[in-house]
């Protein structure tokens, strides 16, 4: 081989690596894209999640805040029930008082009208 034909072979040879080089090149460049569309739909589903997340907090801060409200309620009635349970209490003892004063006095006019 002359040195021209060695050095155009060798050319050819450099030509043919950068092709492949490229052609190399150009499949990452694609497998580069694949990979950013696939971290593209994960951030979107991502952030899906993240405003469904927020979406269940909110009602969950609202059932506490109406499960407090039930509480204070509930609490309240007890309260009202336990003002009745005392003054029925109150009655039943004036009742009571009431009654022994009767008979105690029934007992005395009966014993002075049998005298």
């Amino acid at each position: 081989m002359d040195h021209s034909t060695q050095i155009q072979h060798n050319l050819q040879v450099d030509v043919q690596e950068i092709k492949t080089g490229l052609e190399l090149v150009k499949h990452d460049i694609k497998q580069f894209f694949r990979i950013i569309d696939k971290i593209d739909i994960t951030n979107d589903k991502i952030q899906d999640l993240i405003n469904n997340i927020g979406k269940i907090m909110t009602l969950q801060e609202q059932k506490i805040t109406d499960t407090y409200k039930d509480v204070a309620e509930v609490w309240s009635e007890m309260d009202q029930v336990n003002k009745r349970i005392s003054s029925l209490e109150n009655y039943r003892w004036i009742l009571v008082g009431g009654i022994t004063l009767a008979v105690f006095a029934i007992g005395i006019f009966a014993q002075v009208w049998s005298k």
